[in-house]
């Protein structure tokens, strides 16, 4: 096991077959890029083992499943994409665990729900990308936290 890595580029390649949940084992890793392959299976809920990484890049591939809980364990995380792939589900609350997150890209799923109100306390989030999924609810989240709920363009606790 390459138990020091701390980089892991696979990208646009033609890799095919789903992603061991021994990657877990891998806990120095800090960039993780797997991105326009031919990777099927679901995110091994191992991934939150992976507390130390900050990319994380699963876009385009044929990813199925949920988004698992145990991503809020990945509290280094800044760059986060599942972009096009077959993630279904909702957008788990345990991302608002991720105070570190930057960029997160969910779009191109078939994730549906509301959206969590965790969501509006990544005060770091520069980007947020999640169109051409099946989400509903209203964008109160936006402006306050989970705490409080909008009110006449004010949040109240």
């Amino acid at each position: 096991m390459l138990s020091r890595l701390e980089t892991l580029n696979l990208g646009m390649n033609n890799i095919t077959g789903t992603i061991p949940s021994d990657i877990g084992m891998m806990t120095k890793l800090r960039t993780l890029r797997i991105e326009n392959n031919k990777i099927t299976g679901s995110i091994p809920p191992e991934f939150g083992l992976l507390t130390t990484l900050v990319t994380l890049r699963l876009e385009h591939n044929n990813i199925v499943g949920i988004v698992p809980s145990e991503i809020g364990m990945m509290t280094e995380l800044r760059d986060f994409s599942l972009s096009a792939n077959e993630i279904s589900g909702t957008v788990p609350s345990e991302i608002g665990k991720l105070k570190e997150l930057q960029y997160l890209s969910l779009f191109g799923n078939n994730m549906s729900g509301s959206l969590p109100s965790e969501i509006g306390i990544m005060t770091k989030l520069l980007e947020l990308s999640l169109h051409l999924n099946d989400l509903t609810g209203d964008l109160d989240f936006l402006f306050c936290g989970p705490e409080t709920r909008f009110y006449s363009k004010i949040c109240i606790p």
